[in-house]
């Protein structure tokens, strides 16, 4: 999820509002990009990318066509080369390009595990990260990743495929595997993932495309957080991105409409509602459900305690 507050970050506890929800005061979190950096939420946001990243490269290579070239792929920021000896598909980070204030370095390998090639149903992907590391030149912090994610093709087929037969088809891929996460070279933790994403088009065309979040199961993460406390992430509803591209691009850009994402540890718990924007003259979070979305209500239980905020996307 991208730019969530995480409770450990959370310094203030208010008094519970009597009131009703939608009357609770909101102060809103403005995200820049020194807030990025050695913690959980960004921990979050990065493996997400990363996967993103690996998967826009692969639409065209070997690994999804069934050949052995790589010719011809657009490198993700920061990728120097994609070596693909032996059939694995290593992207090499050049630890120089400033990628969004991020430098990244270390490898991410993907290798077709299952299936003959990416688009057949069933197939799987292991994607390994080895020493991948980012470093935030806004407040030189780093986050290192490493461990394996496999990433099930449950229907078949490449993302672009969901424009065809007048939309109605549907792709879905599971993510699973667990992942150390290094804060700073310093601490380093572990979390366990089990999504799904499934990706349609409501009219077989650009602008309604869709892709929707879920938890592969009862939980989407469990682990340890950056200052040690058993952690557990769910998805009670699921979160549906939209294309709000006003040109008609593949690439969106995205925006979460709806859906709803809880973060809890120990007695402490985070409800991020998306779909909301931030109504400046009554400092409140007023619900959108549409291309007008800016980001997330946030509800904070802390100690019995409730307070609720709002976060950008």
């Amino acid at each position: 999820m991208k730019k969530l507050l995480l409770l450990a970050l959370i310094a203030a506890i208010f008094t519970t509002s009597c009131k009703k929800e939608e009357d609770d005061p909101i102060i809103p979190a403005v995200t820049n990009p020194s807030e990025k950096g050695s913690n959980d939420e960004t921990a979050r946001d990065e493996y997400d990318a990363a996967v993103d990243d690996v998967f826009k490269a692969l639409e065209n290579t070997g690994i999804s066509t069934g050949r052995t070239s790589s010719n011809g792929v657009i490198l993700p920021c920061g990728v120097v080369k994609i070596d693909s000896t032996g059939g694995v598909y290593r992207f090499v980070y050049d630890s120089t390009t400033n990628c969004n204030t991020r430098v990244l370095s270390g490898s991410i390998s993907a290798s077709l595990i299952s299936g003959t090639k990416w688009e057949d149903a069933g197939a799987k992907m292991e994607l390994t990260f080895i020493n991948y590391m980012i470093h935030f030149s806004a407040n030189n912090q780093t986050l290192t990743l490493n461990g394996t994610l496999i990433v099930t093709n449950k229907d078949g087929g490449k993302l672009w495929q969901v424009l065809t037969q007048g939309g109605n088809k549907i792709i879905t891929h599971t993510i699973a595997g667990v992942i150390q996460i290094t804060f700073d070279k310093n601490d380093t933790r572990s979390w366990t993932i089990s999504k799904k994403r499934t990706y349609e088009s409501t009219d077989g065309q650009f602008s309604g495309l869709t892709w929707t979040l879920e938890a592969d199961g009862s939980v989407a993460e469990v682990g340890t957080d950056k200052n040690g406390a058993p952690f557990t992430t769910t998805i009670p509803l699921p979160i549906i991105w939209v294309n709000c591209s006003a040109t008609g691009s593949f690439e969106g850009p995205f925006k979460a409409v709806s859906g709803q994402l809880v973060y809890t540890a120990g007695p402490n718990q985070m409800t991020a509602d998306a779909g909301f924007r931030y109504d400046q003259t009554s400092k409140k979070a007023v619900k959108s459900n549409d291309c007008n979305s800016e980001g997330y209500r946030l509800t904070f239980l802390i100690n019995g305690q409730k307070t609720t905020t709002f976060q950008y996307y």
